[in-house]
Formats: structure tokens, C-alpha cells, sequence
């Protein structure tokens, strides 16, 4: 991986590739996964390293092949995307979260972890769509009180109220007129 990364143009070639082929096809699907199992190697290698490579990742593109992973119906594909944003976000939470601030067509890529978050899934994307949440709302992990307020307002601000209707649609109708919950929307 280290090698790799010394390559000038490797990452900058993959990336070419993935942006070349065709979304869904096998071999989109096949960069997909090789660019998993890069950001899933680069666990082992020494924080600074390591830091390197996500942030070079991130500069071509990680989270918007990630998002555009996220927007097909092909499962797998999800997956290797929830799994490398997790790992990211695992590693540092601050290099998703910029991602998230300064993107120009809103907060798409959070957006998708919610809405992965409120469909029915058998296959534990929901698990680790959670888990990255988790970790991004976690105040501990932000640097500074302005950072909190943005990122978290803009959490409370636009996906709350989503996560509470679907929760309240899921409960049973007794919480609800009992008064615990209020009336379903």
C-alpha cells in the first residue's frame, strides 16, 4: 500500500477508472471493492501514513465514488461504500465531516446514511450506517464548540425529524394515544 501511495499517478489512474466505467457494471464494481480493500489495508499501516493516503483518497474523490456506491441497488456495492466511509470515519472523523460542510450540493453523502438508516434491510447496512453517525455527531471528536453547532444543528435541522417519524410510525398505536409519543404524524 505504501508503494502504492509513492506511485505519483496509481491513485489518480484508479480513479480515472472508476469515473470511466460504467456504474453497476463488473468492472465498476470490481475498482469499487479494490478501492475497499486499499482504505481496509491502510488500517495496518502507522497513523501518519495512513492519514496521508485517506486525505490523498479524499482529494481524487473517496466520498463522492462512495456516495454515487450508495445510489444504486447493487447491495454489495453499498456495502464496500458504508464499510470505507466507516473506516475513514473510524480513523478521522474530521476528514468526512469537512467533506460533508463543504459540499456544494448539501450534506448528500450524510443524507444517504440517514435514508440507509430508515429503510428495512436484511443485510446489516443499517448496522454500519448508524455507526457512522454515530461517530460523525460524536462531540468528542470535534475540534472545536463552532464545529459542534454546525454539524450538529445541521443534523437536528434537517434529518430529526425523519428519524422520529419513522420511529413513531414503528410503534405500537397505545404509546402513541397514551400521550408518550403524541399523535402519528
Amino acid at each position: 500500500l505504501l508503494v502504492l501511495h509513492q506511485d505519483q499517478a496509481f491513485f489518480r489512474k484508479l480513479f480515472d477508472r472508476i469515473h470511466q466505467a460504467e456504474r453497476g457494471s463488473a468492472d465498476w464494481r470490481d475498482l469499487i471493492s479494490f478501492l475497499q480493500e486499499l482504505i481496509t489495508l491502510s488500517r495496518h499501516i502507522q497513523m501518519t501514513q495512513r492519514n496521508d493516503i485517506l486525505m490523498h483518497l479524499s482529494r481524487l474523490g473517496l466520498f463522492r465514488v462512495m456516495s454515487d456506491s450508495l445510489r444504486t441497488d447493487d447491495t454489495g456495492a453499498r456495502h464496500r461504500a458504508i464499510d470505507a466511509i466507516l473506516a475513514t470515519a473510524v480513523h478521522d472523523p474530521t476528514l468526512l465531516r469537512s467533506h460533508i460542510q463543504n459540499q456544494e450540493d448539501g450534506h448528500i453523502i450524510f443524507e444517504q446514511m440517514v435514508a440507509v438508516l430508515l429503510e428495512p434491510s436484511p443485510s446489516g447496512l443499517q448496522e454500519n450506517a448508524l455507526d457512522v453517525i454515530k461517530i460523525l455527531l460524536d462531540p468528542d471528536s470535534m475540534d472545536s464548540a463552532e464545529t459542534k453547532d454546525v454539524f450538529c444543528g445541521m443534523f437536528y435541522d434537517n434529518y430529526v425529524s425523519s428519524l422520529i417519524e419513522t420511529l413513531a410510525a414503528g410503534t405500537p398505536s397505545a404509546l402513541r394515544q397514551g400521550g408518550l409519543l403524541g399523535e402519528p404524524p
